[in-house]
């Protein structure tokens, strides 16, 4: 893919700096923007990569487990990423001798996919469930399907930050879309653990906490 010049981003920036409506921006807005530059540029990014237009989440009716709550985040996902390239992305942190690493060839690449903007469902039921099947269920109810690896490694490399924004000093997201790893069905995770963020497996039949987030798309 050709990268982007020095001279092209710069014409972008001056173009969208032309066009903007200042007058409609507050004080207080600009501050904020001026505070928190890193947030501003990952935000612009999303907006280029789904052609200049504000996505608009909408819930659609979606009903939160009880005693939960979803959140819903738009994230460019490629499914013709390399596994290795996607993992990577995702959990700077992950152990070189995970298990993770070795789970590729179960989930291949789509060849010729293009790269799309998602808008990805998290659940969270608030407290720790017995079983992926009781997530699955609500899953069902809501007309939701489990998200794919790469759609939880795409949330991980674009919201580093998620589980300050949740309020959550630790946090996983969880893809139900199960694979076997050493004659054990599992589960791919990313883990947002402080600063630091982690690719793993976890076991699809084991209790999941109440920090974990499971993610869906709609069918």
């Amino acid at each position: 893919m050709e990268m982007v010049s020095l001279d092209q981003s710069h014409e972008v920036i001056a173009k969208v700096q032309t066009n903007c409506a200042w007058d409609a921006i507050s004080s207080e807005q600009a501050r904020a923007a001026y505070a928190d530059p890193i947030r501003l540029g990952r935000e612009f990014t999303r907006l280029i990569q789904n052609g200049g237009r504000v996505s608009i989440m909408m819930t659609d009716g979606i009903i939160p487990p009880p005693g939960g709550r979803i959140q819903i985040l738009s994230v460019p996902v490629d499914e013709s990423k390399p596994w290795e390239d996607a993992v990577k992305a995702a959990g700077p942190n992950t152990g070189p001798d995970w298990e993770i690493w070795k789970v590729g060839k179960q989930y291949p690449p789509l060849p010729g996919f293009r790269p799309s903007l998602k808008q990805v469902v998290l659940a969270n039921f608030g407290r720790a469930i017995e079983s992926s099947e009781e997530a699955l269920v609500w899953g069902r109810e809501q007309k939701l399907v489990p998200s794919t690896p790469r759609v939880i490694f795409s949330v991980g490399e674009h919201y580093p930050e998620l589980n300050q924004h949740l309020e959550m000093e630790s946090m996983a997201v969880v893809s139900l879309k199960q694979c076997s790893c050493g004659g054990v069905q599992c589960a791919p995770c990313v883990w947002f653990l402080g600063s630091k963020r982690e690719a793993s497996l976890s076991r699809f039949a084991d209790r999941w906490n109440e920090n974990d987030w499971f993610a869906f798309d709609r069918y």
